[in-house]
């Protein structure tokens, strides 16, 4: 394959993916590592203004960080000696949910609903890994928020591999506008959450449960949350909280599920699932429950194998039909009649100037009589919107009419497709020309508007003259630090002095120095003098100063600093260090210490302390960062360590390392949920999610599973301990037994003899019905009863009830009826049958006699109460013992009712 291009002698372009309004993606090879990537080359119109590539370059370093199986990796950024900017990116040999979907749609496909959950659960493990992410230098939380979840920014590989994309614009989004009455939002608009949308920019990990919450419904459901083409009345809706998840009940979705979407679906945050992980957990319980796949991914892989969507070459021109339906076009929406207040808007056009606004606008009696409208292909309903809300009419109107005057007209027709002025709020709605693209960090790059030459000289000259004037005064009167380094080059004190922590009062000689650190003591006379600097909560620190006639002020201890540096004092706390078990290897800031715990420590204060423990037969401890300065931590896990401040007249901390080994916790059947130490949620799912961090020490482990007996037993964690448990559970089973074709359900009081499973045979004496604690194995159950036919019973390895339908043994019955005045026999006498045996049976026809007065039939063997009826006759009634053995006959003499009257 010929190369296209070469970035910075290692990644190789080598054919173009695909490209959209704000560059092109190709794929590409890293060749230190003989790896395919995805490179997306910025498109050249969006870098021009080198602040925005400055600050989305770092960003983009900033959530290169991430690393997560559900997150697709950002290797690498480039810049160029040109100014072009590239983003080295992990490969994904797959294709969105918006194409998937579409795809299945347009093959007559359907994505079966386990496997949907599947994609969610997956998204969420990825996007819970982000909200909680920290800044590994820092330590402080990155508060990473989505803002952008969506059905094209989850791929999927054709390994069955879920990815989220398009993390860079995570951080980007919290950035407010400098404008304090603006409010900045992107995003597409179907999957927006109403604090997107209402000004308050209160967005937080929230937002994105919400937004997969629309992902959920819509696979659910097969339809669309927000069902308008109208951007502002979409809006509305979601400003209102104007939907309805009613379709939910109506395809009969199971009850779990209706309630996850709903809670995600909320309204107000704080009525929504407060974390993702929350939701992973109740979609995996009715995975559990309700699924029996052990490897969903493999299962997805076989689902995708048919599909035309996973072969590059295919799909490279291939456009697909829309999510709702097929070769959809949507036009955006005019907004000049949407606001109450007075305000100004525009329209902005993706399709010219690559993207950028455009450089001349309407006049304004042409901006708020009829604002045009734009169109662009959209294949799917993912619409991105930007919102700028402004309260000033006035200023804007002003700053529109200075720069009509310095525009040239166009003619009308150009003009209509340049901004429109709409009344307050308004929104500028970017058509996305290519939604199917692998957007990164860069494709919120949106350059405003471009100024006037002169007017830019004319601003700079004027920037320019008043810092030279700002730093004049600053010099002379040290308002800032700015102004106070000038004035310390020009007049150096005789020394300067920099503590940690800072705030230390100095002493030279004994005598107080009137400002704490950092502090700059202007004369000291030629001698030996003694530096002391003090601070509550820690030792001092006592130096000596050599102050020669000539040259620069030496301390005894330190090295002589660069010129016009400060001399650094660090005061210093003490660490007692412990763990469980004893005798831990210690790390300190990746380095060996030289005791193992429980050990003492005496550090200086300054740079965070990162604290690793190392001890065989464990895992190391990582994860503890101990801020030096401000006496606080960072842990990771805090099942992981212990901190506690020791109450000291000096700073006096304590620190455990909580050892403990991954633990896989199985059981038959699988999908038991597992529960820790008597807690009341589950912690893991056998079979599934079963690997469990247990500290060292003793723990309480049960194991709950719909129709089986619950199982608790204890685990011992130690370094010899092992890695896996198996547990068997069991179940009560009930065996009952009815007759076969009576049709009731009364037991009929069967002996059970013997209980076959794979592990042998067993001799029982039970009478039905009788229950059994039972393995979850199959069994078969011999039952017998007088008068019926023995019964092999299949047991299978689930459920709790086992039913017999026994059939009885058939004998032949004969019933003789005669006149009992003329001992003639009677014809046409109804004979019916109850089964004396079976308590509450009703009675049954049995036949009439023939012109003999004779009736035979068949019944099963046992005792009946026979019945006879004539009119005119009197009815009579006797029991019978039919038997195998035995001839079955009874007799009867009628009795007229004249007779019988007399």
């Amino acid at each position: 394959m010929d190369v296209l291009k070469v970035i910075d002698g290692n990644y190789e372009i080598l054919r173009e993916i695909k490209s959209g309004g704000f560059g092109v993606v190709y794929y590409g090879r890293d060749n230190l590592f003989g790896k395919p990537v995805a490179i997306k080359a910025i498109s050249p119109s969006l870098l021009g203004e080198a602040r925005y590539i400055d600050m989305f370059q770092a960003e983009a370093l900033h959530i290169a960080r991430l690393s997560h199986h559900n997150i697709v990796r950002l290797y690498d950024v480039k810049r160029t000696d040109n100014g072009q900017f590239y983003l080295i990116m992990e490969y994904i040999d797959g294709v969105d949910l918006n194409q998937l979907v579409a795809v299945c749609r347009r093959e007559g496909r359907t994505l079966p609903r386990h496997l949907a959950l599947y994609i969610v659960t997956e998204a969420c493990s990825g996007l819970e890994y982000a909200h909680s992410r920290r800044d590994p230098e820092t330590h402080e939380a990155l508060n990473i928020v989505h803002q952008d979840v969506s059905p094209s920014n989850i791929m999927i590989s054709r390994t069955g591999e879920v990815k989220l994309i398009d993390f860079g614009m995570s951080g980007v989004r919290q950035r407010r506008s400098k404008n304090v009455r603006e409010v900045l939002v992107q995003g597409k608009i179907g999957y927006l959450a109403p604090e997107q949308v209402d000004g308050s920019g209160e967005v937080d990990r929230r937002t994105d449960i919400f937004a997969l919450g629309i992902v959920l419904y819509e696979l659910l459901t097969g339809d669309r949350f927000i069902n308008t083409e109208d951007p502002v009345e979409a809006v509305e809706i979601l400003r209102a909280g104007r939907w309805s998840v009613n379709a939910l009940d109506d395809l009969a979705i199971p009850d779990a599920l209706v309630a996850a979407a709903t809670k995600s679906l909320q309204h107000r945050p704080d009525n929504r699932y407060q974390s993702m992980n929350q939701l992973f957990l109740d979609l995996m319980n009715y995975q559990a429950k309700t699924n029996t796949s052990d490897d969903f991914a493999l299962e997805f892989e076989a689902f995708l194998v048919d599909l035309p969507l996973l072969i590059p070459d295919q799909m490279k021109n291939v456009e697909l039909p829309a999510l709702e339906t097929e070769e959809e076009d949507v036009a955006s929406t005019r907004l000049h009649q949407y606001a109450k207040h007075d305000g100004l808007g525009k329209y902005v056009d993706t399709h010219e100037n690559n993207g950028e606004p455009a450089d001349n606008i309407a006049s304004i009696n042409e901006l708020l009589s009829d604002a045009p409208t734009h169109h662009a292909e959209n294949n799917g309903y993912e619409r991105p919107i930007e919102e700028n809300i402004s309260n000033d009419f006035a200023s804007i109107a002003a700053e529109l009419d200075a720069s009509l005057t310095k525009v040239d007209k166009k003619p009308a027709a150009q003009a209509a497709k340049k901004s429109a002025r709409v009344q307050n709020p308004f929104y500028n709605v970017v058509e996305d020309e290519d939604e199917g693209e692998v957007r990164t960090i860069i494709d919120v790059v949106r350059l405003s508007a471009r100024s006037h030459r002169k007017a830019i000289l004319t601003t700079l000259a004027i920037l320019a003259a008043a810092f030279i004037l700002f730093t004049g005064l600053d010099t002379a009167f040290l308002w800032t630090s700015y102004g106070s380094g000038i004035y310390d080059t020009l007049f150096p004190p005789a020394i300067r002095i920099v503590s940690y922590p800072a705030g230390a009062q100095v002493f030279l000689d004994d005598k107080e120095i009137s400002q704490p650190t950092p502090v700059a003591i202007e004369k000291i006379s030629p001698g030996v003098h003694k530096l002391t600097l003090t601070l509550p909560g820690f030792d001092p620190v006592v130096k000596s100063i050599q102050v020669p006639p000539k040259g620069k002020v030496k301390v005894a201890g330190q090295d002589v600093p660069l010129s016009n540096q400060p001399y650094i004092f660090r005061f210093k706390i003490h660490l007692e260090l412990s763990s469980n078990p004893s005798g831990a290897g210690v790390f300190l800031n990746g380095i060996r210490y030289t005791q193992t715990t429980p050990c003492r420590v005496v550090w200086e204060v300054g740079d965070p302390l990162q604290i690793e423990m190392e001890k065989t037969g464990f895992q190391r401890l990582t994860g503890m960062t101990l801020n030096t300065v401000e006496g606080t931590e960072t842990v990771e896990d805090r099942r992981l360590w212990r901190f506690q401040r020791i109450e000291d007249q000096r700073e006096y901390y304590a620190v455990m390392g909580m050892f403990a080994k991954a633990v896989t916790i199985s059981s038959a059947p699988s999908k038991a949920e597992i529960y820790l130490d008597n807690g009341s949620r589950p912690v893991g799912v056998s079979g599934y999610n079963d690997r469990l961090l247990l500290n060292v020490g003793a723990h309480n482990i049960t194991l709950k599973k719909s129709g089986f007996l619950s199982k608790s037993f204890s685990v011992r964690v130690d370094e010899n301990s092992p890695d896996k448990y198996s547990e068997v559970l069991q179940r009560i089973v009930r065996i009952v037994a009815v007759e076969a074709a009576s049709g009731s359900d009364n037991d009929i009081g069967a002996r059970i003899v013997q209980l076959d499973s794979e592990r042998g045979s067993t001799r029982v004496r039970a009478t039905t019905p009788a229950q059994f604690t039972l393995l979850p194995n199959a069994y078969t159950a011999i039952l017998t009863r007088d008068g019926y036919d023995n019964f092999i019973l299949s047991i299978p390895p689930s459920g709790n009830v086992a039913v017999a339908r026994m059939k009885p043994h058939i004998t032949s019955v004969e019933v003789v009826v005669f006149d009992e005045a003329t001992s003639q026999p009677l014809s046409g006498v109804q004979i019916t049958h109850q089964s004396l045996a079976a308590k509450g049976s009703s009675e049954k026809l049995f036949k009439e006699t023939d012109s003999t007065g004779v009736a035979i039939a068949d019944l099963p063997v046992g005792q009946y109460r026979v019945r006879i009826k004539k009119p005119g006759y009197r009815e009579q009634t006797r029991d019978l013992s039919a038997s195998l053995n035995s001839k079955n006959r009874i007799i009867f003499k009628m009795s007229p009712l004249e007779a019988v009257n007399r």
